[in-house]
């Protein structure tokens, strides 16, 4: 589902891998995909996808903050994974 009304900033390769798992969907346990909220303040709301038990220990996951002004203009920034060196 791509978000309609949202202005991004970040990774366009990230937004497209992200498209069409904006939902928790834990039907298939090999790859459940479920969001976690990091943080919410004053706002803006930080989600991160939940990491699998069994995943490469270097990597972090991408984190997606939202945030929706008084006037309904809604803005997400995406932060890439990245690997710890």
């Amino acid at each position: 589902m791509n978000p309609s009304g949202f202005r991004i900033i970040g990774d366009q390769d990230l937004y497209q891998r992200l498209l069409g798992k904006e939902l928790t969907d834990t039907s298939n346990p090999e790859t459940p995909i479920v969001w976690r909220l990091l943080i919410d303040r004053d706002g803006y709301f930080y989600i991160f996808p939940a990491l699998p038990d069994k995943r490469d220990r270097t990597l972090s996951p991408p984190v997606v903050m939202m945030y929706e002004s008084d006037g309904g203009d809604q803005l997400m920034i995406l932060s890439p994974p990245t690997s710890r060196n």
